[in-house]
């Protein structure tokens, strides 16, 4: 079972289910994702792998299982309530460990994109990329100043340090409960390095009130 939470597909399925020499080829476009990642994407113009690598689209859990239990494992789900569906298959791996078969639609895609995408692996990049609503490739006027972490051995850390972006590590683990400690420590951290916007990925932390008031975190 994979967890689907900050980091998509590609960063939850293959470290969480899969061996080195499997990859999953995922159709899709069976998914229809809530409406709010469709708001996303055109509000950012954000490409549709760069959603994919960065929310989980609607799908919050994936379960890999024998061909010949599929079907029952289907039944046992929608039984409680969920909406399961088919999301792919596993086959051996070749190269990339995430194969996109066919695009999730968010209502924005005019076919710019191409229909098999691929995932290796998490590539931070100091200025991002995307398409707009219209589907023409654009450049935000944003740069990622600092990733931060409340673990110190995050591997996140290293990816961002390979790809030359400033971290900082804020261990919760030194506060011993006390969150408005934990949090002011963060807020000194953001203040210090002048971020104006601050996206949670996978940040698994109740913040206190505090630090979005008093800070500038919108």
């Amino acid at each position: 079972m994979a967890h689907i939470t900050g980091g998509g597909f590609p960063e939850n399925i293959p470290p969480r289910v899969l061996p080195d020499a499997l990859a999953a080829h995922l159709d899709l476009a069976v998914i229809t994702p809530p409406a709010v990642f469709g708001w996303l994407q055109e509000k950012g113009g954000v490409q549709n792998t760069e959603m994919l690598r960065t929310f989980n689209c609607g799908v919050g859990m994936i379960v890999v299982a024998e061909p010949n239990k599929a079907d029952q494992l289907m039944d046992i789900f929608a039984q409680a309530g969920e909406t399961p569906m088919r999301l792919g298959h596993l086959a051996a791996r070749d190269k990339d460990a995430v194969i996109y078969e066919t695009m999730i639609n968010f209502g924005l895609n005019d076919g710019t994109e191409q229909k098999t995408h691929r995932h290796s692996d998490f590539r931070a990049r100091q200025q991002y990329d995307g398409y707009s609503g219209s589907g023409k490739r654009s450049r935000l006027p944003a740069e990622i100043a600092l990733v931060l972490s409340n673990k110190p051995e995050a591997k996140g850390l290293q990816t961002a340090a390979d790809a030359g972006i400033k971290t900082a590590a804020v261990d919760h683990r030194g506060y011993k409960g006390d969150r408005e400690a934990f949090d002011a420590e963060i807020q000194k951290t953001l203040l210090a390095n002048d971020i104006e916007l601050v996206v949670l990925a996978g940040f698994m932390r109740i913040l206190t009130p505090g630090l979005s008031a008093n800070g500038k975190i919108g």
